[in-house]
């Protein structure tokens, strides 16, 4: 893969009432870069009372990352 080098620009973007701040990548030639947006579907807290039900939410957590793109498969 090529070296790619990105500028980022720096705004506010609305979110219920407020404002958040975005960052946006460009490439060089001006063109958005396509990135991860949105979010993961949503883990619940762990409960879990031994290791194995740690590694069984851990587990979970990482699926939903890998799914969501976050991770590599």
């Amino acid at each position: 893969m090529a070296d790619r080098q990105f500028k980022v620009a720096q705004g506010d973007t609305p979110t219920a009432g407020k404002f958040a701040p975005t960052v946006i990548l460009t490439d060089e030639d001006g063109d958005s870069v396509d990135v991860l947006t949105g979010t993961a579907t949503a883990q619940a807290n762990s409960t879990a009372t031994d290791v194995a039900g740690l590694v069984t939410n851990f587990n979970a957590l990482l699926a939903k990352l890998r799914t969501r793109g976050v991770l590599a498969p």
